[in-house]
């Protein structure tokens, strides 16, 4: 930061980018310490071009978000509303109600109880102007009373400013804590599988349904489940296997993995505990909860990663259907980007099983029979 005077924007943007290079891995975490408490500290050597209140109101939502934890808070506060030639208050009174920690903050009374305390720390000052039997104040004493009392009715008006300021902030995070994370109306959680894999989930109807493509490698019981690159081999098979969309892992990360239906079907359970593969009726169940198979797919598809112009797509189930391709039978692989096709538990003939397709062109999803040696992804329901 370069400017001699700082604004809020300037100072979100830093740290911000600071947060982004240590969740990328950029950063060691004491790189990401080091680098935050510079740009804190530099509060010290520069001045503000705005008012302090404003200041501290616009950077709330870095405390929100995280970027900046309890400590940092206070110290900011304390840069930012204490003269920077005296960093330590005049009126102990003060100092405490300034640096009162955020998690001692959660009740009106408690607001009510630090005015009172500043009220009266400067009803003490305000007597040093009056006269003491037998002695009389000099003026310049008198000025500086004067002066003591105006800074002490400064100190307590930003006082009162940061203690609304930090209960705001934490109620705000005690409602967000008191539920789990919302997408539209529908409760959201998480799962892991044998892998340790970790999955939204998210409740549709009466239905508890997978927000993520299955990415698992072994069975529930602890087998593993062959991954088979090779095109001929996988054309061949009458057993569980798995693939990544062209064999590349770094799909696998964003679309999961494509299954073949001997793997949905294997007695050795695909599913995470407490989880399994929907059957055709539970697909059912929830298309026509979401209106019908002819729109149901807008309401079921991510809102990225689909080709143009993703008809139709909202994601408002919070299902989050991704484009994730398909491996036919024969071991070629078409279409992410484009079509999202999920497996049934349900057998339809003793070749094929039903699946649901999503497309980018459409918002409804496509039931079809086909072969159990076609790769799809694989979306689990809560028993």
């Amino acid at each position: 930061m370069d400017s001699d005077r700082l604004n809020s924007k300037e100072f979100i943007t830093y740290l911000e980018k600071i947060q982004k290079l240590y969740e990328s891995d950029i950063l060691t975490f004491a790189e990401y310490t080091r680098k935050k408490g510079n740009i804190i500290n530099d509060l010290k050597e520069r001045d503000l071009s705005e008012k302090e209140e404003d200041f501290m109101l616009n950077i709330s939502g870095l405390y929100k978000s995280n970027v900046i934890n309890d400590e940092e808070l206070i110290l900011i506060k304390n840069i930012v509303f204490i003269d920077k030639d005296n960093l330590e208050p005049a009126i102990p009174q003060q100092k405490e109600a300034v640096n009162h920690k955020q998690s001692e903050i959660s009740s009106p009374q408690h607001i009510e109880t630090v005015i009172n305390q500043q009220i009266a720390s400067v009803s003490v000052q305000n007597k040093i102007k009056t006269k003491i039997p037998g002695t009389e104040l000099s003026q310049n004493n008198i000025k500086k009373a004067k002066n003591t009392s105006k800074i002490s009715l400064i100190i307590i008006s930003i006082s009162i400013i940061i203690v609304i300021i930090a209960v705001i902030i934490k109620r705000m995070q005690e409602n967000e804590t008191s539920k789990t994370e919302q997408i539209g109306n529908n409760i959201t959680s998480r799962i892991t599988d044998i892998d340790s894999n970790v999955y939204k989930t998210v409740t549709i109807g009466t239905q508890e349904w997978m927000a993520e493509n299955l990415n698992v490698e072994h069975y529930r019981n602890g087998d593993v489940i062959p991954q088979v690159q090779d095109k001929d081999k996988w054309s061949n098979l009458t057993t569980g296997a798995w693939c990544y969309y062209d064999n590349d892992p770094a799909k696998g990360k964003t679309y999961g993995k494509l299954y073949n239906w001997y793997a949905v079907n294997d007695p050795r359970v695909l599913a995470p505990e407490g989880w399994h593969v929907p059957s055709d009726k539970e697909w059912t169940k929830l298309t026509d909860y979401l209106g019908g198979e002819s729109v149901a797919g807008g309401k079921m598809k991510a809102t990225t990663l689909w080709n143009s112009p993703n008809t139709g797509a909202t994601n408002e189930s919070g299902f989050t259907a991704f484009p994730s391709g398909v491996r036919d039978d024969i071991g070629y692989y078409n279409y992410i980007g484009e079509d999202g096709f999920i497996w049934s538990a349900s057998e339809a003939t003793d070749g094929t099983a039903w699946t649901y397709g999503l497309y980018f062109n459409g918002s409804g999803v496509f039931r079809g029979n086909y072969s159990k040696r076609r790769g799809s992804s694989v979306g689990c329901v809560k028993d």
